[in-house]
């Protein structure tokens, strides 16, 4: 070869001559040189995938058995290309997607890069809902909300109102006013929290103006009027008189 550099790999280790030709092919022998491969660090991976979709909790860890004299330091390249740094080798918080890391193994002035590439899995769809007002808080009864439109993630479903206690049953009932959410969990444990659903509070009537016209001959019949305080339009009115009810 024309360069003075030269390369050796795993394998080719061993004792070596170099011989110099000019251009007049003359040549000189040099001394013997031993060329030794020095064992790279090393270590096993473990990795960790996303436990419910979108939650974003895995990790990929690297476990080093024998460093063989180096220090090491890691770059990880997120699915998105940006990259974090650190020497433990250890990363969490992964979302699902594909990564490359680049271990860096230093010893003195001399670095040597290896790659690996791994994938964080986990869930392929989320659970979603929709929580449903199917009963109307009035005076005469309580409200009723239900978990419908229910996909995603791994059935069987159970449902809460209160994030804690958990049931077979989509609906919950004797509800008053309140602004409530239910929460869908699947048959691994991943959960999904609805938008809320607002039961407003009752306007009930409160206070009842009666006024009646005297009553005029030859009718005797009186005019009432009603004012009513609070309440929600349209009222009903019902008057019982000794007469009956009109």
């Amino acid at each position: 070869q024309s360069t003075n550099d030269f390369t050796f790999t795993n394998g080719e280790e061993g004792t070596y001559e170099f011989v110099v030709v000019d251009g007049n092919n003359c040549y000189a022998i040099s001394n013997s040189a031993v060329i030794s491969i020095s064992p790279s660090v090393e270590y096993t991976t473990s990795i960790v995938d996303e436990t419910c979709f979108g939650a974003e909790d895995g990790s990929f860890s690297v476990n080093v058995t024998n460093s063989n004299g180096y220090s090491l330091s890691y770059t990880l390249t997120y699915p998105d290309t940006s990259t974090a740094s650190n020497t433990s080798g250890t990363f969490t918080n992964l979302p699902q997607g594909d990564y490359s890391l680049t271990i860096t193994q230093t010893q003195g002035s001399v670095s040597c890069d290896f790659i690996e590439t791994f994938t964080i899995g986990g869930p392929t769809s989320g659970v979603t809902a929709d929580a449903v007002l199917t009963q109307d808080y009035t005076c005469l009864q309580d409200g009723i909300i239900e978990a419908q439109n229910v996909t995603g993630g791994t059935p069987t479903y159970e449902y809460s109102i209160d994030g804690v206690n958990f049931s077979a049953s989509p609906t919950f009932n004797n509800l008053t006013d309140g602004t409530y959410t239910i929460t869908v969990r699947d048959a691994t444990g991943c959960t999904y929290v609805t938008d809320p659903v607002t039961i407003e509070r009752l306007d009930p009537p409160t206070d009842i103006d009666f006024s009646a016209t005297d009553p005029q001959c030859p009718t005797f019949y009186s005019d009432v009027t009603l004012s009513v305080t609070g309440g929600t339009p349209n009222l009903v009115y019902e008057i019982i008189s000794p007469a009956g009810s009109v």
